[in-house]
């Protein structure tokens, strides 16, 4: 399945734009812990996932530090950055 980043890009512009519209610049994400399964056990059907622990707060300290250190992006800033995305639609959804 393939999709255009232009596409990808649109979509994420228009959903923190929702969120900025909704909270201002900064969101405050009142959420602790969560239960994650990483992407690489999520693809093995041959058995059950075994979930980990997330911190949003974790996440958004590891978002934050790279985008001012600027280093290369590995799979776990897709994952971190996608668990703050998922955070802000539960959030906009709980209004």
């Amino acid at each position: 399945m393939k999709i255009q980043v232009k596409v990808l890009r649109e979509s994420l512009k228009r959903m923190l734009d929702v969120a900025e519209e909704q909270f201002g610049e900064e969101i405050d994400l009142d959420y602790e812990m969560f239960w994650v399964i990483m992407f690489h056990l999520s693809q093995d059907f041959s058995k059950d996932p075994e979930p980990t622990i997330g911190d949003i707060r974790d996440d958004i300290e590891y978002i934050i530090s790279n985008y001012e250190e600027d280093i290369v992006l590995c799979t776990l800033d897709y994952e971190k950055m996608g668990n703050i995305i998922k955070a802000i639609g539960h959030k906009i959804h709980e209004r």
